[in-house]
């Protein structure tokens, strides 16, 4: 095998988990007449899930569970999707409510508002769904690997 595949080898179901994910995302927003959300972080389902579930399950087929390669990645995973669950999820809870206290407390002088940006995190049925994509596509992937070397 080249080295090149082998990087591809790596990298191709993280990127395909995110392809299918922002897909799946879009035409859920176009069904639900949210255009703007269609390419902003969070929702449904979670493409950094996806693909951190993805590159996780590839290295278990390639590397195996005992590998300190693995190990480091499974703990970015857990970093990753806690980090979406919890810290990103509340921070954009709280920048709805900061805006409407602004509102609130500005409302005779809207000109001094400076609205927060508000980042979604993504919910623990986001994350579910986005694991679901990244481990079934990555498990096809090997199996069309697989029979394709034999």
């Amino acid at each position: 095998m080249s080295k090149l595949y082998e990087y591809i080898n790596y990298l191709l179901p993280s990127g395909l988990a995110w392809l299918f994910s922002q897909i799946i995302k879009c035409i859920i927003c176009g069904f639900k007449k949210e255009k703007k959300d269609m390419f902003a972080a969070g929702g449904m389902p979670s493409a950094h899930t996806a693909v951190v579930i993805a590159l996780v399950t590839r290295l278990f087929f390639t590397v195996g569970f005992g590998s300190p390669v693995f190990a480091i990645a499974f703990v970015y995973m857990i970093m990753t999707i806690f980090d979406s669950a919890n810290v990103r999820l509340m921070t954009g809870y709280q920048s709805i409510e900061i805006n409407r206290m602004m509102n609130d407390l500005y409302r005779d002088k809207p000109e001094e508002i400076k609205a927060l940006k508000v980042v979604k995190g993504h919910t623990y049925p986001e994350i579910v769904v986005g694991g679901i994509i990244g481990l079934l596509l990555t498990v096809a992937f090997q199996i069309i690997e697989q029979s394709l070397l034999k």
